[in-house]
């Protein structure tokens, strides 16, 4: 090898040598700038915050109609709860036997999509009322959505005479991804 080619590689490996150490000490600073900038911002204020806001949703489902339909023996009266969340049927001469025909409607007013099933409307065993039929739509209910469904209710109890039928029946739900 001549001395030309000897002098050509030995500049060439110094030229490598220099570039890496060049990009080492270029990266090197940028991270001691970097962490002075924090640095510094501690050290300006009381500490580094990240605000931000976090909030949960709410469920509010409530009945915002209910009336009857149809022929009903004796005298129904439904009515909706202060809060909503359940309805109150007054049945004066009820008798065993006797159908009844009511259609209702539900409001989202919360912020959480919800679901309800027809298994939703739920009555109190001990009332002697039977749920024929409910009508509830099995869907999504997004927020400020209304949806409609209508009831058909039968007097299973014993009465020995036309009577004055008193009962409530509660509103259940569930969050949206809940329901199976």
């Amino acid at each position: 090898m001549e001395r030309g080619e000897e002098e050509i590689i030995s500049r060439n490996r110094r030229h490598k040598k220099n570039f890496v150490q060049g990009w080492l000490i270029f990266f090197s600073l940028t991270a001691v700038f970097a962490l002075m900038g924090v640095s510094m911002a501690v050290w300006q204020g009381e500490g580094v915050f990240v605000l931000g806001t976090v909030s949960t949703g709410e469920f509010n489902p409530v009945f915002t109609e209910i009336d009857t339909f149809g022929n009903q023996p004796g005298t129904v009266n439904p009515s909706i709860s202060s809060n909503g969340k359940s309805i109150s049927i007054y049945i004066n001469d009820a008798e065993k036997n006797d159908v009844y025909k009511l259609k209702y409607t539900i409001s989202n007013k919360g912020t959480i999509p919800l679901k309800l099933d027809i298994d939703g409307l739920n009555k109190d065993s001990d009332s002697g009322l039977r749920l024929l039929s409910n009508t509830l739509p099995q869907r999504t209910l997004e927020p400020e959505e209304n949806i409609k469904g209508r009831l058909r209710l039968k007097i299973d109890r014993d009465l020995d005479e036309r009577t004055i039928y008193d009962f409530d029946i509660e509103l259940l739900f569930k969050q949206w991804n809940m329901v199976n």
